[in-house]
């Protein structure tokens, strides 16, 4: 008696399971168009007294980020971003030319943490038109706009000895970003992902007129990017 139910049982089991694969299904392909962010990675400070391009012995330490973005289309979208990385300085000299160096008001070592926050349109050179039929790999970039605040001091020669200068700061920034993501699930996504962030002031280091451009704070992270919907 038992086997004449068997039959039913399994078709039974076989049309839920279809239903409950059909509305997952459903539930992948809805559309996600926020997406929340988190990087780490390293950062470091072109600047006068710390290196230059050519010679990039610049000094590593901590960076790290999170963000909000929305998609306004299926190649732009929207991103706000908060960040934190250390600087320091990496310039080495002699006890002759820091006193030059200070004789001219400009430091010879420098140090903080920096915290800012931006606004910028992304560009997607590779994507798709919704979340779900997006791209395997994507190249994006973008510049924003935003503020740059420094916690920071430098240490400069004054009449042959050292002294420490606060040199706390709130600054305009005009971040630049690009990066490739890779697609590891229907709403997750991986990046790497390069900042700079580019200002207009040459004295973050207490140094100025030695290298050719402003002092600029740049990083790299690894990203994590999860698609979401305020609807479901």
């Amino acid at each position: 008696m038992k086997t004449k139910f068997l039959p039913l049982f399994l078709i039974l089991f076989m049309g839920g399971f279809q239903v409950v694969m059909g509305q997952n299904f459903n539930f992948q392909s809805l559309d996600r168009p926020w997406a929340v962010e988190a990087g780490i990675g390293v950062g470091w400070t072109y600047a006068d007294n710390s290196s230059a391009f050519r010679r990039a012995s610049f000094s590593l330490h901590p960076a790290a980020s999170v963000s909000l973005a929305r998609n306004i289309s299926p190649v732009i979208s929207l991103r706000g971003t908060f960040g934190f990385q250390q600087m320091e300085g990496n310039f080495n000299a002699d006890l002759d030319r820091k006193i030059r160096m200070g004789e001219q008001g400009n430091a010879y070592h420098f140090g903080g943490e920096i915290f800012y926050f931006d606004f910028m349109p992304v560009f997607n050179f590779v994507g798709g038109p919704r979340h779900v039929n997006r791209s395997q790999v994507n190249i994006y970039g973008g510049v924003g706009v935003g503020v740059l605040g420094i916690m920071g001091d430098y240490d400069i020669m004054v009449n042959g000895e050292s002294q420490n200068i606060n040199n706390d700061m709130v600054i305009a920034t005009f971040p630049a970003r690009a990066g490739i993501s890779y697609r590891f699930r229907p709403q997750l996504d991986f990046a790497l992902e390069g900042t700079v962030l580019i200002t207009l002031r040459d004295d973050i280091d207490g140094h100025t007129g030695y290298n050719r451009f402003d002092d600029y704070p740049m990083n790299v992270q690894f990203k994590v990017r999860k698609m979401f919907s305020f609807d479901y």
